[in-house]
This record gives structure tokens, sequence and C-alpha cells, in this order.
């Protein structure tokens, strides 16, 4: 038997804000370009949407961290919660953003819909170089992480 709300029921999105910490004077973050539309081309942070058969956000965060990058990070900690009604073109998305560091020796690798993935410094970051609102999450997170 169903279930009818009378209220909107919203997409739930997990974003990863991965830094590395190679060298410290210089933090790097893990990002993606976008393969697919909306913002095909743009940087983006790993992510997506949260699938039924993920535990929490955690695991969804983590589960998408691999499927774009094939890295595992071991510990993340959640920095936000994002809901701008704007914030993704398709339909209202809220998403939880995570953070956490990754010091191994594995090469991040594109996979799934990341056309590349690169550590990029932070120093070198601009809002109208990422997709979405994932300026404001790289944002947060930094003060969170730092």
């Amino acid at each position: 038997m169903g279930y009818t709300y009378e209220y909107a029921h919203y997409a739930v999105t997990v974003d990863n804000v991965i830094f590395n910490l190679k060298d410290p004077d210089i933090p790097k973050v893990l990002l993606i370009t976008r393969k697919n539309k909306p913002f095909k081309g743009k940087l983006a942070l790993p992510g997506g949407f949260l699938d039924p058969e993920d535990r929490n956000g955690m695991f969804g965060a983590l589960r998408e961290l691999k499927e774009e990058t094939g890295l595992n990070c071991t510990y993340l900690t959640q920095v936000c919660t994002l809901t701008k009604m704007d914030r993704d073109p398709r339909e209202r998305c809220i998403s939880i953003v995570y953070s956490g560091f990754y010091n191994g020796i594995q090469k991040p690798v594109a996979q799934d819909d990341a056309a590349t993935v690169q550590w990029v410094s932070i120093n070198t970051l601009r809002k109208d170089m990422l997709a979405f609102d994932h300026a404001t999450a790289i944002w947060k997170a930094i003060d969170v992480m730092f």
C-alpha cells in the first residue's frame, strides 16, 4: 500500500570535498569534469544522487567518490546541507556535503559520469569555474576542515 502526501518530495544528492595535503602550503581539492548535462564540461565535486540502497548519506558519498574517481576515503565528515531552490536546473535537489582528506598513493581515474578527474589548487578556484553551487560547498568545507 502506497502513501500520498500533500507536500512535495525532493531529490537528495551527496557531494564530496576531498582535500589532498601532500603540499600543506597549497591544499588541493579533487574535481571532476562533468561528462553530462547540466554543466557539461564544467568542473564539479564528485557526487550524485542518493540511491535507495545507500544506508545513509555517508555511504552514498563514499559510493559516488569510488564510482567517479576510483578512490576510497576512509573517513568523511558532514560539512553542510545545500538547499537553495535553483541549485540544480533539473529539479529541486538537496545536497548533503561531505569532506575528507586523501593522502594515498593511488591516482584518481575518471569513471562513470566524469570525463576527467584532477587535483586543483584551492588558490586557483573561481566560482565561475564550478558547476552548481559547488564553490559554496568548497568554501564551507575549507572553513570546517582548516
